[in-house]
């Protein structure tokens, strides 16, 4: 009987975000969640508003929340992750602001919240260069502009946190040539070799670009493994299954799936499993959310094979933010990284034990 190396099964439970109201498509608890027209259509074919948070106080401050694309799993987690922690801190109220991928939306979306004031903004830009003059007059203004991608400069942003995307996909690298090396092992071959198939989110996107050139540079080493499939899937299913249908035609047989985020893996995933081939295939995804449906989630049920945890960057930026309010002798530093990291049977443990590492304020 053929044995498997690569398939595991993790239950993981792990003290995060309350991602509820993402995976259930229905508010959280006490907000006021607008069905407005760039509501995001989630892969369940639901309708998704990213959400607006109630002030419990008159005259709040404004916090808003510039989002590059609400369509996009992981910023809808971020968005509400976001309203959770500012729904917990009195005197504020969220706005959310969806670019739907488009600069030019998100250029005049910023450049009209000069007038309003906002005490706070955090940013997933589109394009870093096309908002630049936008993000300058709001932190002129009196703005704390929070930028959540590297690509943004410091000279535009009070403060950026940022995850390298590289790192991203160095950590799926890393996985990948960690199940290669125990199949050779095992199999008693003195060469790690094995098929990679990459699946991206969006042609051209600057991030999945980034997460391409780590995860290429992690299996460089190893010559024997070879990147035979190299395509973006979009986010639903529909894409990821035309994807594998594609590469299982193409190259017959692969060994790994690297995927840009947990549904595209996912959806591979089940893909792999129409055509009778998921038992000899590691996926991996990408973000590691908490939530129902989301890529913990999948991990525990096995609907995946390990993930590479994208951190929720607004977690670490409101507190952030919190501590400035609060201590005027407080000088935020003008970068912030903080780092993936990589789930896998080994270090689960440890991540039960004491979750995911954040940079100190």
């Amino acid at each position: 009987m053929k044995q498997n190396f690569f398939r595991s099964k993790l239950f993981i439970v792990v003290a995060a975000w309350v991602l509820g109201a993402l995976s259930a498509c229905k508010p959280p608890p006490d907000s006021d969640v607008r069905r407005v027209e760039d509501g995001a259509l989630d892969p369940s074919g639901i309708v998704l508003p990213l959400p607006r948070t109630k002030n419990p106080t008159a005259g709040g401050k404004r916090v808003v929340f510039s989002v590059a694309d609400g369509a996009d799993p992981f910023q809808r987690a971020q968005a509400f992750a976001l309203a959770d922690m500012v729904r917990a801190s009195p005197g504020y109220e969220l706005f959310t602001l969806d670019a739907k991928n488009d600069a030019v939306i998100q250029s005049e979306q910023l450049t009209a919240e000069g007038g309003k004031k906002p005490a706070i903004i955090f940013v997933a830009p589109v394009e870093p260069g096309g908002i630049g003059a936008a993000l300058e007059m709001l932190k002129n203004g009196g703005t704390a502009v929070i930028g959540l991608d590297g690509r943004l400069t410091d000279d535009v942003c009070s403060s950026v946190v940022f995850c390298d995307d590289k790192k991203l996909g160095a950590e799926a690298g890393g996985i990948a040539l960690q199940s290669l090396k125990r199949k050779a092992e095992a199999e008693g071959t003195g060469e790690v070799t094995g098929r990679v198939v990459q699946l991206r989110a969006r042609e051209g996107d600057p991030s999945g670009i980034a997460r391409a050139d780590g995860f290429a540079a992690a299996l460089s080493g190893s010559p024997g493994v070879v990147l035979v499939h190299d395509a973006p899937a979009d986010v639903d299913a529909k894409g990821a299954a035309e994807r594998i249908k594609e590469a299982a035609r193409l190259q017959k047989s692969f060994d790994i799936i690297y995927a840009h985020n947990d549904l595209i893996a996912k959806h591979a995933s089940e893909a792999l499993s129409a055509l009778g081939q998921r038992e000899s295939v590691l996926v991996i995804g990408t973000d590691g959310v908490a939530g129902n449906d989301a890529g913990l989630s999948m991990l525990g049920r096995g609907e995946i094979d390990a993930t590479v945890h994208r951190p929720l960057l607004v977690d670490f930026a409101w507190r952030l933010c919190m501590k400035a309010a609060s201590d005027a002798s407080f000088k935020p530093k003008a970068r912030y990284e903080v780092e993936p990291a990589a789930i896998t049977p080994k270090n689960l443990s440890e991540v039960q034990r004491q979750g995911f590492p954040l940079p100190k304020l």
